[in-house]
């Protein structure tokens, strides 16, 4: 039951309570939407049901197996989202008037070649407001999933229940390891939670000061990976140059601040990895996505690295 009320909390992905532009490309202005960040599963296959701090893509993989249905969803970067979502609302209005003597749940899974920010951001605001609170999106196989029920009041025990042993050594058996290793960079350091804020207009985030002294401009058509490497060698410079060393009687911080500049349909994979970087080097990180920017900052005494 302990795993179950935990997962049940990662798969919420953070999110706080709580888009209408005919654009998937362009987020919401007016509309609210309130996400806050989002949490990977532990880059293993293993069902661990002690472990209090993380979740596995086991996990997250007896849920689509448990699940009663599958919808299977392919969509472009040019797709619009609005439209998709009102088919879903259609569809979910038809599960809720099924049968209500035996809790069913669906799997929707909407493949998006390489993700990009400015979707993934759109069908988060999408499923917020719809109070769909169990989504996550799958990198090893360019998918995002969601699940839905044909009841208002959800008992998730069906959802979440563990495989018997023989489903565990079937399921181990089948597992795709070379799928999770083209991503177990995002999860080799065993810290699966990403901070972000997106708020409404109303309530803005906050903004750390700091002076900026260097820019990074992220280019699409170049490739990843040369592009992080260079990002990296840029982060490492940029903290043994203006990373001050931090004394328990120090009063004042000269925060220093070097700024991603990106277009809004950036992979959200991409986005990701800049913070593992940033990670890698104990810096803070903020992510604007209005102004499509992330800021790497040097650190005070006080801060608290984690929670960026």
């Amino acid at each position: 039951m302990q795993k179950i009320v935990l997962f049940s909390f990662v798969l919420l992905l953070l999110v706080s309570n709580s888009c209408s532009n005919k654009r998937a490309e362009t987020l919401p202005e007016s509309s609210l939407c309130d996400f806050r960040g989002f949490v990977l599963p532990e880059g293993s296959y293993e069902n661990d049901d002690n472990c209090m701090i993380s979740f596995t893509y086991y996990d997250f993989d007896k849920c689509k197996k448990n699940a009663d249905s599958i919808i299977r969803i392919s969509v472009s970067e040019k797709s619009n989202i609005d439209s998709l979502f009102l088919a879903l609302d259609n569809y979910n209005e038809t599960q809720l008037n099924d049968s209500l003597e035996t809790e069913k749940w669906t799997a929707v899974c909407m493949e998006i070649p390489n993700m990009p920010l400015n979707i993934f951001l759109k069908i988060v605001c999408n499923l917020q407001v719809r109070e769909i609170r169990y989504w996550l999106p799958d990198f090893r196989y360019d998918e995002f999933v969601f699940f839905l029920s044909n009841k208002n009041k959800q008992d998730t025990r069906k959802l979440f229940r563990n495989f018997t042993e023989k489903e565990e050594l079937e399921y181990l058996k089948n597992t795709d390891d070379n799928a999770l290793k083209k991503i177990e960079d995002l999860t080799k350091d065993k810290d699966f939670r990403f901070s972000f804020e997106l708020l409404s207009a109303q309530n803005p985030p906050k903004i750390i000061e700091a002076k900026s002294v260097a820019n990074f401009r992220w280019n699409n058509k170049t490739a990843s990976q040369t592009q992080l490497d260079s990002l990296d060698n840029l982060i490492s410079d940029f903290k043994n140059k203006y990373q001050q060393k931090q004394t328990n009687d120090a009063t004042t911080c000269n925060r220093k601040a070097l700024t991603i500049h990106f277009a809004e349909n950036i992979p959200l994979i991409a986005i990701l990895r800049i913070i593992n970087i940033s990670r890698k080097y104990e810096l803070l990180y903020e992510v604007d996505y209005r102004k499509n920017k992330l800021t790497i900052y040097t650190i005070c005494i006080g801060d608290d690295i984690h929670y960026f």
